[in-house]
């Protein structure tokens, strides 16, 4: 499984049926803390999908939140897949989980980053089918380099003779400031 050059999915044999037509169902993911599973050029990938009812029953009700996460160290990366609405009230409780609030999904969602798992969300199963294609893209990729690299100049703004492309262009060299560029 790992290191094939074509990631396969492979899906828990707990998952609804439209999610396990995306691949090929095993008990594999289980062991790893997880309902999908995937190579990547990073390495292992999981995915933990929680209905939003079922994420908060995880950690009131059992030990599933605390298993999975100790379950998930062995992989390169996981993440939790929050799948449904919330339907909050304007007094910030949730309308689908009896007694949860926003400022505890709030503590929720960052105790499962403080722990490494990324977080991603989707309205309906379907979605989350789409959502999980989406991130095996991305993880497909070598590298994410979008966040560091400044945009391309547009036609009108980009030419040589516009002073204030000019100065934008000449803050991109270490130690040039506003004043020198203007300068």
């Amino acid at each position: 499984f790992v290191g094939l050059n074509t990631p396969m999915l492979l899906i828990s044999p707990a998952e609804p049926a439209s999610l396990r037509k995306l691949g090929e169902t095993s008990p594999l993911p289980e062991k790893h803390g997880a309902d999908f599973l995937f190579t990547s050029p990073r390495g292992l990938i999981g995915c933990q999908r929680k209905e939003v009812r079922d994420l908060v029953a995880s950690f009131r009700d059992d030990d599933r939140i605390a298993r999975e996460i100790g379950q998930a160290k062995q992989l390169t990366q996981m993440v939790l897949l929050v799948e449904g609405d919330w339907d909050w009230s304007q007094e910030g409780g949730s309308c689908r989980v009896e007694g949860f609030t926003r400022p505890q999904l709030d503590g929720l969602l960052l105790s499962f980053q403080a722990h490494g798992w990324w977080v991603l969300h989707s309205a309906t199963v379907a979605e989350t089918a789409e959502v999980l294609r989406r991130m095996m893209s991305w993880f497909a990729k070598g590298s994410h380099l979008s966040l560091l690299s400044r945009p391309k100049s547009r036609a009108a703004w980009g030419v040589k003779q516009n002073k204030d492309w000019a100065v934008y262009a000449w803050q991109g060299f270490d130690g040039i400031g506003v004043t020198t560029a203007h300068a």
